[in-house]
């Protein structure tokens, strides 16, 4: 069986992504290898991990970011005050009816686990929940391209959502997701480039891009 570490190699090597691929896994225990005292926002941890190939556990305590801790359900954040946020602060939405529609539409994951553990996806042991790449479009047109070969629809929800729903929406969804990196999340990680996105996966998903490599056109060489 195809360890996390060989189809993580396979998946880089094959679509040439210039950073590592990321591991998300909800769990009611933290990673023993992570910095447990360590505070950071969801976007901070996936740059983190990409830059440093670092373990991070996010967790009520540890997340201090209060739209991450809405978004990854890790606490019990009013939605009244994640809408504020987001038509006050980001200005996302013209009225709070529409940034309420926005969401009801994917409500956060729940009764996952106390604790969203975040590393590269090579160092994980077990399946993760989710894989994500933080890649430019040519890398991103391939990967969906892995995705659709075999039917799979990309999920269109959240595009101008917050960085940390990358993390969350395709738990919900059951979909792929594309994230293009708001202002804000660029702000707080700027080693995010201006030319990238993010692509999360279900990890049922991205084995089936995996599998896809030495099939689909927009990955195999003529």
């Amino acid at each position: 069986m195809t360890t996390n570490r060989e189809a993580a190699r396979e998946f880089e090597d094959s679509l040439g992504l210039d950073g590592c691929l990321i591991g998300v896994k909800y769990t009611n225990e933290p990673d023993p290898r992570a910095d447990r005292d360590r505070k950071l926002a969801a976007c901070e941890a996936i740059g983190l991990v990409r830059g440093e190939h670092a373990v991070i556990n996010l967790s009520a305590e540890t997340c201090n970011c209060m739209g991450g801790k809405y978004c990854l359900g890790l606490a019990p954040v009013p939605k009244e005050q994640i809408i504020k946020e987001m038509v006050d602060v980001h200005k996302m939405f013209a009225s709070e009816q529409l940034a309420r529609k926005f969401l009801d539409d994917v409500p956060p994951p729940s009764g996952r686990g106390d604790f969203v553990v975040v590393a590269p996806l090579s160092d994980m042991a077990g399946e993760p929940d989710l894989v994500l790449s933080v890649c430019n479009t040519r890398q991103a047109n391939k990967i969906v391209s892995l995705l659709v070969y075999s039917g799979h629809q990309l999920s269109t929800h959240n595009l101008v959502s917050s960085t940390c729903t990358s993390l969350a929406s395709p738990l919900v969804t059951g979909e792929a997701h594309m994230n293009f990196i708001t202002d804000h999340g660029r702000n707080r990680v700027p080693s995010f480039a201006n030319y990238e996105l993010i692509i999360a996966m279900p990890f049922s998903k991205f084995k089936e891009a995996l599998a896809n490599i030495p099939h689909a056109g927009a990955v195999t060489k003529p």
